[in-house]
């Protein structure tokens, strides 16, 4: 079984090819696979922090954090979250999430974290902490949910 190698990395720290390989993972997860039409390049991720998780020089796991500052509710918000379909049901989610959310609580004690989760992972999330905030809504014809961790 292969390792899986996390990078944390700002924008600005990002090589090519890294930037390549993300906004390529998020248009194979949420252009093709989910059929979601919407701007994934939207301008944020120059404020975010971006977790990637590689398999050799592969990347199977992505996600963002976006700080307080550039969050409406001024709490921290996990999103962009995307498993290469070839690497779901192995624990790479429960490890990326992980990750981001012990970095999170490292960055920035006391500050609650958000994520706008599809609704089937209600579970998934729950299970890292996150409580429902009863707040549904559709997003690219697809249901989701806000999610709560308080530290």
């Amino acid at each position: 079984m292969q390792v899986t190698r996390y990078r944390i990395k700002k924008y600005s720290d990002l090589q090519l090819q890294e930037l390549y390989q993300l906004a390529q993972l998020r248009h194979d997860i949420f252009g093709i696979e989910q059929h979601c039409l919407y701007k994934d390049l939207d301008e944020l991720d120059p404020f975010c922090f971006h977790i990637m998780g590689f398999k050799k020089e592969v990347l199977v796991a992505y996600a963002r954090i976006l700080p307080p500052e550039i969050n409406s509710s001024f709490d921290v918000s996990i999103g962009r979250v995307v498993i290469k379909s070839n690497s779901r049901k192995s624990g790479e989610g429960n490890k990326l999430i992980q990750l981001a959310i012990q970095r999170i609580l490292q960055w920035y004690p006391g500050k609650n974290i958000l994520i706008k989760a599809q609704s089937y992972l209600d579970s998934f999330y729950s299970q890292l902490g996150f409580v429902n905030s009863g707040k549904y809504f559709f997003e690219d014809g697809i249901p989701h949910q806000e999610m709560l961790y308080t530290p």
